[in-house]
């Protein structure tokens, strides 16, 4: 499985089911579900930009951020099942 352009979306779904997680957790997250290991440096600049668009918040512990999805970031991992599920029955139906 390639990362690029899945992500976003993935990150989105990692923080739904494990309610809050630190950069590094979520990279050997992904390492560990897809056998590719992202780098910080693609994971930390879409945190950002999550938090900019307030997808996620995010909280100290100690000297690591700690990640939560926001009711803004379910709704838009929602956004990605509908595509998904659109997706697939537009393939399933050629």
């Amino acid at each position: 499985m390639k990362l690029k352009g899945h992500l976003r979306p993935l990150i989105l779904k990692l923080l739904e089911e494990n309610s809050s997680m630190t950069g590094s957790e979520l990279v050997d997250e992904v390492n560990e579900r897809t056998g590719k290991k992202p780098s910080y440096g693609s994971i930390y600049p879409l945190l950002k930009d999550f938090r900019e668009k307030e997808l996620v918040r995010t909280e100290k512990d100690g000297r690591q951020k700690k990640y939560w999805l926001t009711e803004k970031g379910e709704e838009a991992l929602g956004k990605v099942y509908e595509e998904k599920d659109q997706l697939l029955e537009t393939v399933m139906n050629v």
